[in-house]
């Protein structure tokens, strides 16, 4: 299968599939990005975090973000000072604990003395957060594409080896096949 472009060159059938596949994958991370983060496409004051602790997988709980499982990631709306008064039970926070960023769920929000309550899902004890620890409100989590990106992570090196072994092979054959083709003519 050959298809031409539009200055008439032929693109091959390995062209046409990897270009599905980055079309398809691009597609796929976009939508997860897009259910992450709220329904919304806005990147402004946004970081993107994994999830390494249990502490947030717990019972399904009746807020946008129900649980945050480990290995999930999530998208985080950076806030300022004004919107930490507006924080509300069951919201999920990111605050600074020492030099660890944490995420916990708003029990109670204190507006008149600036701090926040925060629980762990899957933890026994409540936390006092001041708003100068507040960096910003979970917008949603991703435990799939989490899992994905843990998997790179730790396999990394095993993943670029063996690209790097179909890449070689896939070359290795479009020369054997090209070395038959002058054997045939």
């Amino acid at each position: 299968m050959h298809t031409r472009d539009t200055d008439g060159r032929h693109f091959g059938r390995k062209t046409v599939v990897i270009l599905a596949v980055a079309l398809v994958l691009a597609v796929l991370s976009v939508s997860a990005f897009y259910n992450a983060n709220g329904h919304s496409l806005d990147l402004r004051d946004r970081e993107v975090r994994l999830i390494v602790t249990d502490s947030m997988d717990g019972d399904k709980m009746p807020y946008s973000v129900p649980t945050i499982p480990k290995d999930s990631l999530v998208v985080v709306k950076l806030i300022s000072d004004g919107e930490k008064a507006n924080l509300q039970t069951g919201d999920v926070i990111q605050f600074r604990y020492g030099s660890v960023l944490n995420h916990h769920r708003v029990v109670t929000n204190n507006v008149e003395e600036g701090y926040v309550i925060t629980h762990g899902d899957n933890t026994d004890s409540e936390e006092k957060v001041y708003y100068s620890a507040i960096r910003g409100e979970v917008m949603g989590a991703n435990h799939a594409v989490g899992e994905v990106v843990t998997f790179v992570k730790t396999y990394v090196f095993v993943i670029i080896a063996v690209i790097a072994v179909l890449f070689i092979g896939s070359l290795l054959v479009d020369e054997i096949r090209r070395e038959k083709e002058k054997e045939e003519n």
